[in-house]
């Protein structure tokens, strides 16, 4: 796969960077039983994003995941910062419109938006990991993301065959030894955070190691706990990881 973005990883499944860019993850998708189908209203939810996506120009339908990725990308390096106050905007009108923060996050765990919005595995897997890390980045993020947005594009530009060694060396370990995935992300967020921290501050790199860590927990929730350590400093995920704990409970029970 090409190498696009800040924090890509590369393999199977399409999802996003911290700025909108596509980005794959090697990870087979296990068939899981589906939350509780009365967590989610998709009946008020379903419209709300219908405007959220709108807003971005997508006036028919809902857009495929990726060519929305594409799309926010393109508007925040054309906006930059005033882009990134807009879509925080956008997004909180989205909650509004769900009745709040809450009941619009019932309907983002995967196995719940499968069944809510009739999606693939896939489909579903990579718009739960597009919402949550986008509400990583106009929330708990949101400061450290705009304070430093120059910088860490720069990052972006100046270290991508770096950033892309980092996503090379975890498929190649994550091939040699596909038991020990939670190691290789260990391994993966350390690599990742070190330029953004050498360049722009420490942190930026535990926001950069935040956001990845938001990623793999939704993909891998069964290392939540591994790296549960990781990314000290780092602007609150709080409510992003409390929300994950809650869907992984409710799948295990």
């Amino acid at each position: 796969m090409e190498r696009r973005c800040l924090f890509a990883l590369a393999g199977i499944l399409s999802f996003v960077s911290a700025f909108g860019e596509p980005v794959r993850i090697d990870r087979p998708i296990n068939a899981v039983e589906p939350a509780e189908k009365a967590t989610c209203n998709p009946q008020t939810v379903g419209p709300c994003l219908l405007t959220f996506f709108a807003d971005f120009g997508f006036h028919s339908q809902a857009p495929d995941e990726k060519v929305f990725d594409e799309t926010l990308h393109e508007y925040v390096i054309r906006n930059g910062v005033a882009g990134w106050s807009q879509v925080r905007g956008r997004m909180n009108a989205l909650y509004n419109c769900s009745g709040g923060q809450q009941n619009f996050d019932l309907c983002l765990p995967w196995q719940q938006s499968m069944n809510s919005f009739n999606m693939t595995r896939e489909e579903a897997l990579a718009w739960d990991v597009r919402f949550r890390t986008l509400e990583y980045q106009v929330g708990g993020g949101y400061d450290v993301l705009t304070h430093n947005w120059y910088c860490i594009n720069e990052v972006d530009r100046q270290e991508g065959p770096f950033l892309e060694q980092c996503a090379k060396t975890f498929r190649d370990e994550q091939h040699n030894q596909p038991n020990q995935t939670c190691e290789h992300i260990s391994e993966y967020l350390v690599c990742v955070q070190r330029p953004y921290a050498a360049n722009c501050g420490s942190i930026v790199g535990a926001f950069a190691c935040s956001y990845e860590r938001i990623v793999y927990q939704v993909v891998y929730p069964e290392c939540a706990d591994h790296v549960a350590f990781h990314c000290q400093g780092a602007p609150s995920a709080a409510p992003e990881l409390s929300q994950l704990a809650n869907a992984r409970s409710k799948n295990d029970s």
